[in-house]
């Protein structure tokens, strides 16, 4: 083998090495960014779960702060209660017989 030819086939070597490292360097960046995804992912995955408890949480806070304002309105005395208890009997049969109007039609 010629000293040109020797030297042609080292640099492919070499080149061939280089490359190799660098697939392996690349390969093993490839792996932490993986591993990387699947944490996040993890997180968004928690993260959804905890603004689903946080958004169930609101809602039934908004519905006891909803049911305090009716009773503010309504009142807490015993004769205030009874009116508004009659008022709302009266609001359904007055809805009840609006159905049986409508039914009949």
């Amino acid at each position: 083998m010629d000293s040109s030819s020797k030297q042609n086939t080292d640099e492919k070597n070499n080149l061939y090495t280089k490359a190799l490292e660098k697939f392996s360097v690349l390969n093993e960046e490839n792996k932490k960014l993986n591993d990387e995804i699947v944490k996040l992912q993890d997180e968004v995955k928690s993260l959804k779960e905890k603004l689903s408890r946080v958004e169930n949480d609101y809602q039934s806070l908004d519905e006891k702060y909803q049911n305090l304002k009716i009773a503010k309105v309504i009142g807490w005395d015993q004769e205030s209660k009874k009116a508004a208890i009659n008022k709302i009997h009266g609001m359904v049969r007055d809805i009840d017989y609006c159905i049986s109007f409508l039914k009949n039609k």
